[in-house]
Parts: structure tokens; sequence; C-alpha cells
């Protein structure tokens, strides 16, 4: 059943991140309800990779309902446009479930007759041998250019005889 079959569906993606507190058989059944409901509403998934429960383990970048690691889940589906806001519901009502995101999937398209198979049909290559290299820093616009510092000059170093070196060299190994 291809994923644009039917015109009231549209195609999604499901994030989901759970509580890190939940066993791997919480985990699969709670995915597995979700996947249920999915079919009892005229969803249909997606991909064989969506079929997979391969659960993510990620640290928070800030606490979610005072959690600050969570299992990460991600699943590819299509469902009709009239039973997405269920889907929300289901979700947010879901105890298991911290946060969860559903996004609108929207398949690339190419213009018909126009085949792209390799990056350098995708990019013309021919302008590599137009670039120059930039030889000194320009300001932006607006920025204040300042002379350029000149290092520090420093006078040549006094020379020290090498007798002076020999009797200082004595001193210490004598001492």
């Amino acid at each position: 059943m291809p994923m644009d079959m039917d015109e009231n569906k549209k195609n999604y993606q499901l994030t989901c991140l759970f509580r890190p507190s939940l066993g791997k058989e919480e985990l699969e059944s709670t995915v597995q309800q979700i996947k249920d409901w999915l079919e009892k509403e005229q969803g249909f998934l997606s991909t064989q990779k969506s079929l997979q429960t391969n659960f993510i383990r990620q640290n928070l970048s800030y606490p979610i309902e005072k959690q600050e690691e969570a299992f990460c889940w991600h699943l590819d589906f299509s469902l009709p446009i009239q039973a997405i806001n269920k889907l929300y519901e289901y979700l947010a009502l879901n105890k298991n479930i911290i946060r969860h995101l559903i996004t609108i999937k929207k398949e690339a398209r190419v213009k018909p007759g126009k085949e792209v198979s390799a990056p350098d049909k995708i990019f013309d290559l021919s302008i590599i041998d137009k670039i120059e290299p930039m030889t000194t820093a320009q300001p932006l616009p607006g920025q204040k250019t300042s002379a350029p510092s000149k290092p520090k000059e420093t006078g040549p170093e006094p020379k020290i005889q090498e007798e002076e070196l020999d009797k200082k060299l004595a001193e210490i190994l004598n001492q």
C-alpha cells in the first residue's frame, strides 16, 4: 500500500520520549499499543525501519517532568487527517511518554525529465576553477578598520664571552 494512496491521508513522523525508568518489555508494550491504535484508525506504517523498535537512551538538554534522560523512538506512518487530533490526545494520556512530536513528512520531489543520481550532477563543479583564495581578511560592513599591529622589535642579544661562561660553569660545579 503506497503512502500517497488516499488523498485524505498525510505522511507523518512521530518522535516519542519515554521515561528512563521503563524496562524493555514496558517500552515494547507501549510502542505496540501505539502501532495498534494507528492501525485501528486506518493508519499505515510506512517502512520496515518503522516496524523495528530501536530505543536510543539520550541525555536531555533540559529536564522534562523532572527527568534528565529519556528513551527516544521514531515512527514513520500515514494517517487520515481527521484522526491526527485523536492521536495527540492518545499520546498525551499515555503516562509512559514524557514528550512527543508529530511532524508532517514531505516527500522529496524531482521534476520529470531531470535525472539526479550523483553529487556532481547536483552541483556545477566547473565553478571550482574560478574560486580564488582570499589573501587578506576584508572587514565586515560597518566594522572599524585598524592599522595592523607591528611585531615588537627586540635588539640583538648581548653576546657572552666564552671565558665568562667557563668561569660561571666552574663556580656552579664547585659549589
